[in-house]
């Protein structure tokens, strides 16, 4: 059974070690301890048992939301984990009092564009060779809540 809740610094490694799996470019466990850190950042982990299956980054701050990291065990993948850390993310920042939640994905990640469409999401623009390794346009999702 996958469990959402807020990540600590001792899932730091487990949540790094995922996003170095499935990130062309990704972040540190440095980046992701300063995350814990920031008032308005979210790290959330996804359990299955005590293992992290996966994890998502969300910003919160003045009404607004912003999903920075989305990673999931590539071995663990197309198991609803990502749908289950999505849905938990909204319902927070819905809470929160955000009206709007947006992100930007890589044009060629069509599994991850299915994934925020089927929660809701629609692509509004692109921005120009925002992603590199390789050099990518990034499409930006917006959601109303």
């Amino acid at each position: 059974m996958i469990s959402v809740q807020a990540a600590t610094n001792g899932d730091i490694a487990e949540i790094a070690a995922i996003e170095a799996a499935v990130a062309e470019t990704p972040w540190s466990a440095a980046q992701f301890s300063e995350e814990l850190g920031l008032p308005h950042a979210r790290l959330l982990a996804a359990r299955d048992g005590g293992e992290i299956v996966g994890f998502l980054d969300i910003h919160i701050a003045s009404g607004d939301a912003h999903i920075n990291e989305l990673g999931v065990t590539p071995s663990r993948q197309n198991e609803g984990i990502g749908w289950a850390l999505m849905s938990y993310a909204l319902a927070l920042a819905k809470n929160e009092g955000c009206t709007v939640v947006s992100l930007e994905v890589r044009e060629s990640n069509h599994a991850a564009i299915r994934l925020y469409e089927k929660a809701g999401f629609a692509a509004v623009g692109k921005r120009k060779r925002f992603y590199t390794c390789p050099d990518e346009d990034g499409l930006i999702m917006l959601k109303e809540l």
